[in-house]
């Protein structure tokens, strides 16, 4: 990778003090053509120093920042992470034994870095200048001797006026002695509770007083509401309420289980085919069951001739399922949205997926389609410091999910079969089983990028996307810094890792 050689000019727009978060700096960084640097990452490293340009270092701090379209940039000295000095914090510094000057040096990030770039080797120092009285604010109040204008004792008498009264608990005794606990009770006296308990005769009376016998039966124990509802209730409706001990006798004298009698498995909940003269969902027969044609509380859904039930069904109520067919092979039984039963294909009804779920050889990072689709990533790198490919042309330019699919299959058509390359080492990879895995485009790399955290370490500093940019470079995406940021570089050079990606 070719190494780039920036100067810098800088010019101080303004200098402010803010005693909560340091001393504002602000500059315009221009190439050796006096072009802005624009819209570039750099690092500053700022030193005060003490007494002389070549004195003390006090503090020295490091800042990430940003250039905007113009080349400012701008940094809080005293907000930065402290790498060396005599003191520890910018508050910490004693302003009276300056002077101080303030020392720059920057790096501005190149186009395009690769794996190796240190930008701890590549400062360039801008120049020291000499603080002027603005930072000194910060060592103003010391120096006014304000302690001996006022001290503790001053504010002590300053603020006795509004000092709380110590004299509570006196207080408190004078007050008892105006209302005392009798004076209390005499006041409370005509709003207390009556003391009668659950059990005395008057409060009996009292209740039996105002309710009358129609409000005694709705509050009268279980008992007698079971005798009484049992009065209302004819056999149909008690046959309803059984309890199930009861059910289940009734039903075995209806049903047996062997011969040519019904089958609870002959209806159409179950998916499966009877033989011999038993019962089908369709048409119930009973030649030797002669009880069957008693059944009269049946008739509310069909009727029973020379023992033939015909009705298509039984309703639930009678201990049916609702429906008028058995269900085919792939189907379950399911709810529709009115309620009733209904036979559904297990396609239907495909599982969905969530971000972070280990699912299909990998981890899910991306759900689309209420979860039913989406993109899962592999639990490790499959290689690092490899080559995006040779120089051939190959058109891989789609973006977008699924993108990378198509992309990888270009990279290889062209490049051939060597699988030292990205496109290749992604697509040999076969883990879970699964064959389909492929080299992610731009827009799903950054996909994965921004859901990382759910799918492990990522030990390499980018990684390959499979879009290509011209004939000599390609897009990869750093992976170690906060912002992700997308890069295009030399596709030649071993320098970039590979992550495989495949969609369900």
């Amino acid at each position: 990778m070719k190494k780039v050689f920036l100067f810098f000019f800088i010019f101080f727009s303004s200098l402010h003090v803010y005693a909560q978060t340091g001393i504002f700096f602000q500059a315009i960084a221009r190439d050796n053509t006096s072009n802005p640097a624009k819209d570039r990452k750099l690092y500053v490293q700022t030193n005060i120093i003490q007494s002389t340009t070549t004195g003390t270092i006090v503090l020295t701090e490091e800042h990430e920042t940003f250039t905007d379209a113009f080349g400012i940039f701008s940094i809080m000295v005293g907000s930065g992470r402290r790498v060396g000095g005599t003191v520890t914090s910018l508050s910490t510094i004693d302003w009276a034994k300056g002077p101080y000057y303030l020392n720059i040096k920057i790096v501005i990030t190149p186009v395009g870095v690769g794996a190796g770039w240190d930008y701890t080797k590549e400062w360039v120092d801008i120049g020291t200048t000499i603080f002027g009285a603005v930072p000194f604010a910060l060592y103003s109040a010391s120096t006014a001797k304000i302690d001996e204008k006022l001290n503790s004792s001053d504010t002590t008498k300053m603020l006795n006026p509004y000092a709380k009264v110590q004299a509570v608990q006196t207080l408190s005794t004078i007050i008892d002695t105006k209302l005392a606990t009798r004076d209390t009770s005499a006041m409370l006296a005509p709003y207390a509770k009556l003391s009668y308990s659950l059990d005395s005769i008057y409060l009996k009376k009292q209740i039996a007083s105002l309710l009358g016998a129609l409000d005694t039966i709705k509050y009268t124990k279980q008992t007698y509401t079971d005798s009484a509802l049992l009065s209302k209730m004819n056999i149909f409706d008690k046959s309803i309420y059984a309890k199930q001990i009861y059910t289940d006798s009734a039903l075995l004298t209806k049903l047996s289980t062997t011969g040519s009698a019904a089958s609870l498995t002959n209806f159409p909940i179950f998916n499966q085919n009877t033989t011999g003269n038993a019962a089908t969902a369709d048409n119930i027969t009973a030649t030797n069951n002669t009880t069957l044609t008693s059944l009269s509380n049946l008739n509310t859904v069909g009727t029973i001739t020379t023992g033939v039930w015909s009705a298509t069904t039984i309703d639930i109520a009678h201990g049916g399922t609702g429906l008028t067919k058995a269900g085919l092979d792939g189907q379950v039984l399911s709810t529709a949205s009115d309620g009733s039963l209904q036979w559904v294909s297990l396609t239907s009804s495909t599982t969905t997926h969530r971000i972070g779920e280990r699912f299909g050889g990998g981890i899910v990072f991306y759900v689309y389609d209420n979860g039913k689709h989406g993109l899962i990533a592999a639990t490790s790198d499959q290689a690092s410091f490899v080559r995006w490919g040779n120089t051939n042309a190959v058109n891989a330019v789609r973006d977008g999910i699924n993108a990378g699919m198509a992309n990888t299959e270009r990279i290889i058509l062209v490049q051939g079969s060597a699988g030292d390359y990205a496109a290749q080492i992604a697509a040999n990879y076969q883990g879970g089983g699964f064959g389909d895995w492929y080299l992610p485009s731009k827009y799903e790399l950054n996909l994965l990028f921004q859901k990382k955290a759910f799918v492990g370490l990522f030990p390499g500093f980018g990684y390959w996307s499979s879009n290509e940019s011209g004939n000599s470079n390609a897009w990869g995406q750093d992976f170690a810094d906060i912002w992700g940021t997308q890069f295009y570089t030399n596709r030649t050079q071993k320098h970039s890792s590979v992550r495989a990606i495949r969609s369900f």
